[in-house]
């Protein structure tokens, strides 16, 4: 199971169980015990914010969609593009490849040596 799977499930499980705690808890104020519900308002609320957070927040860039470079970025190191050497730009690419966790695309760090701004674009 890729990582974008579990995390998939698990936002899906906060969400199920934050929903289901906020209809209990409705239907507990509603039979009249507004304190007792309480607390279970409070979580199942709190559930349902940090799953739609957590949704928006790892949402990536979509299948097979590349995103448009940062900018100042080096358009020649896009997928496509020649990817050795340096090239125009401030950016540099550096040697640190790594596998997005959310959208499970290779990405490459391209570095700024003046600001020390580094910037991540799909690797070609």
């Amino acid at each position: 199971m890729r990582s974008t799977d579990l995390s998939f499930v698990l936002r899906a499980a906060l969400g199920l169980v934050g929903g289901l705690g906020f209809v209990l808890a409705i239907a507990v104020i509603v039979a009249g015990e507004p304190v007792g519900a309480a607390w279970l308002l409070i979580v199942s609320a709190a559930l349902l914010l940090i799953a739609l957070y957590e949704q928006a927040r790892y949402h990536g860039h979509g299948e097979g969609a590349a995103p448009s470079p940062p900018p100042g970025a080096p358009t020649w190191g896009l997928p496509g593009g020649p990817t050795g050497g340096a090239g125009p730009g401030r950016y540099q690419r550096t040697e640190e490849v790594f596998e997005d966790p959310t959208t499970g695309r290779r990405l490459r760090v391209w570095f700024d040596p003046v600001t020390g701004e580094r910037r991540y674009l799909p690797e070609a």
